[in-house]
């Protein structure tokens, strides 16, 4: 039975009718000739939405899973880190840095705003930092960083850099190898439009020497991606990941990018800004304040205070459209809880079938709550 809901959340989103079927094909192993063709078939469609030639693992685990995964495997207890913090999901990457003994330094940023080149360098030159962990796109206030510049000021110093690209990989350009990147965590369920229960983890050649370089880190075994490089090396042909791996989710994720063929990552990627510009100036003209400004509203997420005279009116909104339209959005986190709307539109689904809809919905809310 189809749900009447539609996901206009941060992830997961809607998946395809044909990425949906792939979910109900038959089981097959973990292993063997069929399973190490599409492990293949996957590594090959995630890694140029980084931009390396490095390594791509695909952990059974949440986006949360690789962050900790790439700490682990690529620091040391007691390391100096640089963790810029905007929102709920940047924080976690800091609190990600401390359950792993790590000696880590904040670098608050206004809530909106992303973390400019500039901030960052005088923080490393001022805490002699070794890595920064840096929140990509920070869905929580829809912000997105510049990762070439910011990369650049870490590669003049010599700073290593991991980057949560969970809610950005297969939206956003990402060029890790040129960038200076060690390392990139994503997650199967929001711009590579398949379902939750994969983690791509991405080690660029700079960052296995990274990890290379690092025989104090203490990592356990399924996240040490050593354990996983020598299942590559060691049974590549035939068990290339530690373990049972979640197959259908893999299968559905296969079809997911394979939808993608048809569309070159450049044109992708510069259709899902344009769509997410529409959006803003749509809401804008509707009375919505949109929370990032222009130079750093995501591509992926849209956050937005309600307009002025309805103000407190958050979750009724919610709500409403939920109820009366069949859209699930989200709402802000911690000070912006009550006060903001956010919207996922990682979907190419959003912009191809629900955006009319929602935004008449929208306007309808807006007609009704003034007239009440």
């Amino acid at each position: 039975m189809e749900s009447p809901l539609r996901l206009l959340i941060p992830g997961p989103i809607d998946l395809d009718k044909r990425v949906l079927a792939a979910l109900a094909e038959p089981v097959i192993p973990h292993y063997g000739d069929d399973w190490v063709a599409l492990y293949r078939r996957l590594q090959d469609g995630v890694r140029p939405h980084a931009g390396t030639a490095g390594s791509v693992f695909l952990l059974a685990a949440s986006g949360s899973g690789a962050l900790d995964a790439g700490v682990r495997s690529l620091t040391s207890p007691g390391d100096r880190v640089l963790v810029p913090v905007s929102g709920y999901f940047s924080q976690r990457f800091y609190e990600i840095a401390l359950a792993n003994n790590l000696e880590a330094y904040k670098l608050d940023v206004k809530p909106g705003l992303a973390p400019t080149p500039e901030q960052i360098a005088e923080a490393i030159d001022s805490l002699s930092i070794k890595t920064l962990l840096l929140c990509h796109n920070e869905t929580s206030c829809g912000a997105i960083c510049d990762v070439e510049a910011i990369g650049r000021v870490c590669q003049s110093r010599g700073v290593n850099v991991f980057l949560d690209a969970i809610s950005s990989l297969a939206s956003v350009e990402i060029r890790a190898d040129d960038w200076g990147l060690d390392y990139v965590a994503a997650a199967s369920q929001k711009g590579l439009e398949g379902p939750p229960g994969l983690a791509p983890a991405i080690i660029t050649p700079r960052g296995w020497d990274t990890y290379d370089r690092n025989p104090a880190r203490s990592v356990g075994w399924y996240f040490d991606f050593g354990v996983w490089r020598g299942f590559e090396r060691d049974l590549g042909e035939y068990h290339p990941q530690p373990a049972t791996m979640p197959v259908n989710v893999a299968r559905a994720l296969d079809v997911a990018i394979g939808l993608q063929a048809g569309e070159s990552r450049g044109d992708r990627y510069r259709r899902i800004a344009a769509g997410a510009a529409g959006l803003r100036s749509s809401l804008r003209e509707l009375g919505f304040k949109i929370l990032a400004p222009e130079s750093v509203a995501s591509p992926t997420v849209t956050c937005a205070f309600v307009p002025p005279d309805l103000e407190g009116r958050v979750g009724d909104l919610l709500a409403w459209m939920r109820n009366e339209c069949g859209f699930i959005l989200a709402e802000g986190f911690g000070p912006l809880q009550g006060r903001i709307i956010r919207i996922g539109h990682m979907s190419r689904l959003v912009f191809e079938s629900y955006l009319p809809e929602f935004l008449s919905g929208i306007e309808r809310y807006l007609r009704l709550a003034r007239a009440a």
